[in-house]
Parts: C-alpha cells; sequence; structure tokens
C-alpha cells in the first residue's frame, strides 16, 4: 500500500515512523506505536491509548461538501429532490482501513435534519456500538475489505481466507459520493456528516464467542475521523 505511491517508495519522504512514532515536545518519539486498536476491557473513551487512537484517526481523512463540477446549493425547492455531493480525502500513506482491514471499517454517517421540527428527514450510516452496518442502503459509503473461504463464507480469519472484496479508501487518494434526499417539504435543513470508524465489525466479534464474556461488545468504540454541517433554505420559484 506504501509502494504503491512513487514518492514514498522511492525517496522515502514519509515515513510509518513519523505518523505512529511521532516526535514528542522533547525531542524523543513516542514509543507506543499507536494503531486504531485499544483495550475493549475498558469502557469506551477509558482505554489508556483512547485520546491517541483520536488524535490520529483525526489526521487520516478530509471532507468536503462537493467535488469537481458537482457542488452543494445554497438553496432547495421545496419537493424536489436534493442531491447532496462528498468528497473524502485520504491524508494516510496507506489504505483506509489498513492492516486487519476485513474486520475494521470506516464509513459515513449523513442527518439530514429538519432544522425548524428538529426532526430526521432522512439518515445513512447511523448505527450504535453495538449495531452492524446496514449494508442493504445502496447509499451507504463503507470503505473495508471482506474475506471468504472456498466455499465463498465470509470469515475473520487470514488462514481460512480463499478470496477477497477490497472496500478500501487507497493511499492519498479520493473518493466522490452522492446522497440522494427526495420531497424535501421543509423550509430550512440540516446536513450533518461525519466520518467513523470501529476496529471491529460487532459480528466480527460475536464469531469469537469464547471473547464476549472478558470482551463486552459495548466497549467498542466508534471514533469519529472528521464532519461536516452546512444549513440550506428554500428557495422556491
Amino acid at each position: 500500500e506504501w509502494n504503491r505511491i512513487p514518492g514514498l517508495s522511492m525517496s522515502g519522504s514519509l515515513s510509518c515512523q513519523e505518523c505512529h512514532m511521532p516526535q514528542k515536545s522533547d525531542g524523543t518519539h513516542d514509543h507506543r506505536f499507536v494503531g486504531v486498536d485499544v483495550d475493549l476491557n475498558y469502557p469506551v473513551g477509558q482505554s489508556p491509548l483512547y485520546d491517541a487512537v483520536q488524535d490520529m484517526l483525526e489526521s487520516a481523512v478530509d471532507l468536503e461538501f462537493g467535488y469537481p463540477n458537482n457542488e452543494l446549493p445554497d438553496t432547495f425547492i421545496i419537493g424536489s429532490p436534493l442531491t447532496i455531493p462528498i468528497t473524502v480525502k485520504s491524508r494516510t500513506a496507506h489504505s483506509l482501513p489498513s492492516g486487519t482491514s476485513f474486520s475494521r471499517e470506516a464509513w459515513l454517517e449523513v442527518k439530514v435534519i429538519d432544522a425548524e421540527m428538529d426532526t430526521l428527514l432522512y439518515e445513512s450510516g447511523i448505527v450504535t456500538n453495538e449495531e452492524s452496518l446496514d449494508t442493504s442502503d445502496t447509499e451507504l459509503l463503507l470503505f473495508t475489505s471482506t474475506i471468504f473461504d472456498d466455499n465463498n463464507n465470509e470469515v475473520n480469519s487470514i488462514t481460512h481466507a480463499h478470496n477477497m472484496i477490497n472496500k478500501s479508501l487507497p493511499a492519498f487518494s479520493e473518493r466522490y459520493h452522492n446522497y440522494q434526499v427526495e420531497n424535501i417539504l421543509s423550509d430550512s435543513i440540516i446536513i450533518d456528516i461525519r466520518m467513523l470508524f470501529r476496529a471491529f465489525k460487532p459480528h466480527h466479534l460475536a464469531m469469537h464467542n469464547n471473547l464476549l464474556d472478558n470482551l463486552p461488545i459495548e466497549n467498542l468504540p466508534i471514533f469519529v475521523m472528521a464532519s461536516i454541517r452546512d444549513t440550506l433554505y428554500n428557495h422556491s420559484p
């Protein structure tokens, strides 16, 4: 993943250590080699590495409304559909997610809210810590990979992997995506979008039944990597 970018592999201009072993104020480097995993024996937010993982993930992506030749409009027309264009920009030198990418997932959580009534008009990618994502949502933007055994059953062990579907975000790449909201009847709406990440898919933890007694699934954190928000107003003719 790192080698696919000639500027990195040929010059070594950005090393793994620069992100995972950052320099501290005293000139030494952090030797914890922070990744994305935290100790699930702790409630969410209380693991010793939680803040360090949060800080690192916040440096991994940028979110923007719009992409070339497709910008988010300033207004909308009541009763007409609204297209919400999004750009996700990777700031990492490897794919996202990486490592055991088949157990990890990063995705966009999208909420469109009636600004006056505070009611939800549209949603995608909304889950609790213990819930699996609704992969039947055709507008869900999900970055992950899936591995299968030789009978085409999903597995969570590389020793049983026979095939793989890779839907990760490559290093320093951009992904353009649209969300379609139909028949808006509000005078103003709030668009709230977050890029979220968790190190384990809940159903993967459930496959390890022997772990669940000691690693409660409710301790699995969902990290916020980036967020954007905008308010649009009705401009009907």
